[in-house]
């Protein structure tokens, strides 16, 4: 298995909607990493909601996500995994709502070979 980074997001302040994108059967994670080193307004905030679908989606069920502020260490990251799944109807889709400054994420995606991924945005 190996991590791919799929793209490097500035996401705004606001709410940014991420996919939906496809997850094809070589995918088994994908996850998000935020580097909390930039946070130094305290009012930095920003929290995540993951969704997931099994019918190319047609319905969402919710797979997790984070809320996150400055402190409590370096960075953040969480990762979904979507092995139990594995068919090519799947799909994801993330909000992400930002508060004080704009913050600098990584999306990656961890696979079963070396197809490359689609990217999640």
């Amino acid at each position: 298995m190996q991590d791919v980074v799929l793209r490097t997001l500035e996401l705004p302040v606001g709410v940014t909607v991420l996919g939906p994108a496809t997850i094809t059967s070589q995918w088994v994670a994908v996850g998000i990493s935020i580097d909390k080193a930039t946070w130094t307004n305290p009012a930095d905030k920003m929290s995540l909601h993951v969704e997931f679908s099994t019918d190319r989606g047609s319905s969402w069920t919710p797979k997790g996500g984070f809320a996150d502020e400055p402190g409590g260490g370096p960075d953040v990251y969480a990762s979904f995994d979507f092995s139990a799944q594995a068919n090519n109807n799947r799909r994801v889709q993330a909000t992400v709502t930002v508060a004080g400054n704009p913050i600098t994420a990584v999306v990656v995606a961890r696979q079963l070979d070396g197809t490359e991924p689609r990217a999640l945005a």
